[in-house]
């Protein structure tokens, strides 16, 4: 029980120390995925994608790094978060199934199975740390390409 709480604590200091700097690196993230995945799109509409293919395999190697990043940070808040409740239904699970009632009557057991606390990573409070936060970064990024490229097309009659 005393790891559980343990745990628990850890938990919340990594999002105190590191929730700012979390945000910073999903900013980040965001940011850079935007800027290469335009000028990627921006070398193919002006037709220099094969014309500087280093730059081109830089791009690549380098969103493939961000989304390498960006999923192994979430995967790790993920699993864990996943362990966590694992835990507690095996700890629910013992406490019900306990014929001698040792489990159920220690008071730090009865607490814990009170509260119902869970863990979960977030950054700086703004958003928690798991999978749908890909999805919620992919999703913003394909609006402000979008946007991005309706601004930069030439309008009719502006030659």
């Amino acid at each position: 029980m005393f790891s559980l709480t343990s745990c628990l604590f850890q938990v919340d200091h990594v999002n105190r120390v590191f929730g700012f700097q979390l945000l910073v690196v999903f900013i980040n993230i965001f940011t850079a995925l935007v800027d290469e995945l335009y000028h990627l799109i921006y070398l193919k509409s002006s037709g220099q994608f094969g014309d500087d293919i280093l730059e081109v395999l830089f791009l690549l190697v380098s969103l493939a790094y961000t989304f390498f990043n960006t999923f192994a940070i979430t995967s790790a808040c993920d699993k864990t978060v996943v362990k966590a409740k694992e835990f507690n239904t095996l700890l629910y699970q013992v406490m019900i199934s306990d014929k001698t009632s040792i489990v159920s009557k220690n008071k730090k057991m009865r607490l814990h199975a009170s509260m119902k606390r869970e863990i979960m990573f977030t950054a700086y409070g703004f958003f928690s740390l798991d999978y749908a936060l890909v999805h919620s970064i992919a999703a913003a990024v394909t609006t402000y390409l979008v946007i991005l490229i309706q601004f930069s097309q030439p309008t009719p009659g502006s030659d």
